[in-house]
């Protein structure tokens, strides 16, 4: 008996080990970056999507595009950008402002805001060049004979590239700031950031069902009536 007793597995000792799981945390350059980031771009995403939203409602009368999202959303079909960039800008801002406290290296906070001045300054220069190429463009088309549509030209190019020319140059020099040691303009750019992401979203969502529910909408292939399609 004490023998069979021996070779009987102990139901005490546990075959297989609990899985341990190390607490990640997330260092301190690592908030102040990602802090920089969030908010910098909820700013920007933010003033986009109004725009775009108050061009909505001017029944193509003027344009506001938004860059670069179109290529990284390929995927979402007919769900515009403006929808999309509004979207992130809500989020950005919400993980922004509650990152803000976090943040514990200055040295960090400091890179972090130069590296954002950095990349604002290059998008400056780019809807800076964006505007002088337009307004060249125009000048050489001034003729009858060009064909151009220089109210579609100057409406639904320069003004967008002056638009964000100004906002990107604004991120700029507050980005800057920052970086420089005025780190109270962190919470005045938090509360900022969310009120525009805000109103983003209100114009946005307004704007789309207006485009869906309201009496004049706008032109497009999902809007056209195939019925007569077989008439010609």
């Amino acid at each position: 008996m004490e023998q069979n007793h021996q070779h009987q597995p102990s139901a005490q000792h546990q075959v297989v080990a609990n899985l341990k799981t190390p607490a990640v945390k997330a260092s301190g350059g690592q908030v102040a970056r990602f802090n920089a980031f969030a908010l910098s771009f909820a700013a920007f995403f933010g003033v986009m999507a109004i725009f775009a939203a108050i061009a909505g409602f001017t029944d193509g009368e003027w344009s506001f595009n938004i860059p670069l999202l179109g290529v990284l959303f390929a995927n979402t079909g007919v769900v515009p950008t403006m929808f999309i960039a509004t979207l992130l800008a809500v989020a950005f801002s919400i993980i922004g402002v509650l990152s803000i406290n976090k943040i514990t290296d200055a040295d960090a906070l400091k890179k972090s805001w130069q590296c954002v001045a950095k990349v604002f300054c290059a998008l400056g220069i780019i809807y800076t060049v964006s505007m002088l190429a337009v307004a060249l463009y125009s000048l050489m088309g001034a003729g009858k004979k060009s064909g151009l549509s220089h109210e579609d030209l100057w409406l639904s190019c320069f003004l967008p590239n002056l638009i964000m020319a100004l906002t990107a140059g604004g991120m700029f020099f507050l980005a800057r700031a920052i970086a420089n040691g005025k780190t109270a303009l962190l919470r005045i750019l938090g509360i900022v950031s969310i009120i525009v992401a805000g109103i983003g979203l209100v114009l946005v969502v307004i704007q789309t069902l207006v485009n869906f529910y309201g009496e004049t909408k706008s032109n497009s292939i999902y809007d056209y009536d195939w019925s007569d399609l077989w008439d010609y």
